[in-house]
């Protein structure tokens, strides 16, 4: 399922734990991943994957609708929600440690221009 979206070996094995993921989980839970390169988090390299789960929440059908960038999630985050979100990604990708989660609650435009909690 997520083979086409990798290139590398390092892409492949996130493709692989996301798969046994969802399998394990069921495929109503609502994720995403980003594989930053060299800690940019906006490098035109990055692959971004998002569950079929999430683009439903959102309102949309497909990866057309809802392109696998970072732009499709940036975008739709809440104006009052944007400053905290992406301190707290920034401080996530800045600890090299592993020890700063990216635990956020934020609300996301819907595709009928509605804002929603995750």
């Amino acid at each position: 399922m997520f083979d086409r979206l990798f290139t590398n070996k390092q892409h492949k094995e996130s493709a692989e734990r996301l798969q046994a993921l969802m399998n394990a989980v069921g495929h109503e839970l609502s994720i995403w991943e980003i594989i930053v390169i060299n800690g940019n988090a906006n490098h035109p390299d990055n692959v971004v994957w998002y569950s079929e789960s999430l683009l439903k929440k959102l309102g949309f059908t497909n990866e057309q609708e809802f392109p696998n960038r970072i732009e499709s999630w940036s975008k739709r985050i809440h104006p009052d929600d944007v400053r905290h979100v992406f301190a707290e990604f920034d401080n996530h990708f800045a600890d090299r440690s592993g020890r700063t989660p990216y635990d956020v609650t934020y609300r996301l435009q819907h595709k009928n221009g509605q804002y929603r909690w995750f």
